[in-house]
């Protein structure tokens, strides 16, 4: 297993491809990538967040869920990206709020109950 910056980089390493050729070939997909971004991923600077490494995953063709099962002991990157499979979907009560969300209902007159 290795940290989600590895696999960034084994990923761009596999096809012989420089940071400035693989920014490149991510831009159509991920508008914001630069080499600059590139490099602070692979080095672990920072971490694309969810949304960035779905468009990622699909640009070369791989899973999250093989992401996912390659980082699995990087929980720095656990936190954004576990949000995939295994999240259950939120209960609904009756007002439409879940469990989470804070339940404050107005009365008619504008006063919290």
């Amino acid at each position: 297993m290795v940290d989600l910056g590895q696999f960034i980089k084994n990923i761009r390493m596999e096809r012989s491809w420089t940071q400035i050729e693989f920014a490149q070939y991510l831009k159509d997909t991920l508008p914001g990538i630069s080499q600059s971004r590139l490099s602070n991923w692979e080095s672990n600077k920072s971490i694309p967040n969810f949304i960035e490494m779905c468009l990622f995953c699909k640009k070369v063709g791989i899973s999250l869920d093989d992401v996912m099962e390659q980082i699995r002991d990087d929980y720095r990157c656990a936190a954004v990206l576990d949000i995939r499979i295994n999240a259950e979907p939120p209960e609904v009560e009756e007002d439409g709020c879940t469990e989470s969300e804070p339940h404050i209902r107005l009365t008619n007159n504008g006063e919290n109950r």
